[in-house]
């Protein structure tokens, strides 16, 4: 076993050296000097507190506490993982269509992940202006989409340009993807669907299929309220009687305030007013 000695030589800067050749030189390797109070490990010029030139290893297992008081600071980066627990568990968990991932210099990276689609891919879960599977020839109620709508809501039914209204006392009625028309198509009509068919993630935008906006169409009243705020507002599509009214002072109806619908217009009683937007 190799004796240690512990120097303080005369004239020195009060350190205290710890060296295998009893020398107080530069050459030592665990140092600590008493007037500035600072331990030097590997160093004989420690310029902090605690100053450790080389590597180091904190603890020997995965239980093993470090706490750090005060701010930390890594000029070179960190490396290593920093998505995970001390069991191995993920501490960040992505959600749908979310990926994280950790740099080298312990950078957190969280975005959208691709669904083969690129920067639109979420329009690959809408299909637009479909024209459902059914013979349109004067005698046929029964038509079929290529997807079920979800939310059921969310289908936009046209039959010659007119948006038509969903429910047992309306012009038809959903069950998964085959629609019930109340009343025959004339022969020769259009029909085209557009419609959700995927729950798309609360990402970013959301959207209000055919909502039903809240008041009374009894004759007299005009003012009608939205669940939510659209966003931009400019971006709210309302319906009367499935033809799309136009937004502006002057036009069919203006926004007030954040989520209130006014009609420029009253209203007929028994009028079906349906809004899709943004939010």
């Amino acid at each position: 076993m190799t004796a240690y000695r512990v120097i303080e030589s005369s004239g020195s800067n009060g350190s205290i050296q710890f060296a295998v050749d009893g020398d107080f030189s530069s050459s030592g390797n665990f140092v600590f000097i008493t007037g500035s109070e600072r331990l030097g490990v590997g160093t004989a010029s420690p310029d902090a507190r605690l100053h450790v030139s080389g590597s180091t290893i904190l603890g020997g297992s995965a239980s093993d506490l470090h706490q750090v008081t005060g701010s930390a600071v890594f000029a070179t980066g960190l490396t290593g993982s920093l998505t995970q627990l001390p069991n191995g568990l993920p501490y960040l968990v992505a959600g749908n269509n979310v990926s994280i991932a950790t740099g080298s210099n312990g950078q957190i990276t969280i975005s959208a992940a691709s669904s083969g689609g690129g920067a639109d891919s979420a329009l690959s879960q809408v299909s637009w202006m479909e024209t459902p599977s059914g013979v349109i020839d004067g005698v046929n109620l029964i038509f079929g989409l290529s997807h079920a709508p979800k939310p059921i809501n969310s289908l936009m039914l046209y039959i010659n340009g007119v948006l038509q209204s969903q429910g047992f006392d309306k012009d038809y009625t959903l069950s998964d993807d085959i629609i019930v028309m109340t009343s025959t198509p004339v022969a020769g009509s259009r029909i085209v669907a557009t419609y959700s068919y995927e729950k798309i993630p609360d990402v970013g935008s959301r959207t209000s299929w055919m909502e039903v906006p809240g008041g009374v169409i009894d004759g007299f009243n005009n003012v009608y309220t939205l669940l939510n705020a659209p966003y931009p507002s400019s971006a709210l599509m309302l319906y009367y009687n499935g033809v799309l009214q136009r937004q502006g002072v002057g036009a069919d109806y203006e926004i007030s305030g954040s989520s209130s619908i006014v009609t420029n217009f009253i209203p007929e009683l028994g009028s079906n007013i349906l809004a899709m937007y943004p939010y």
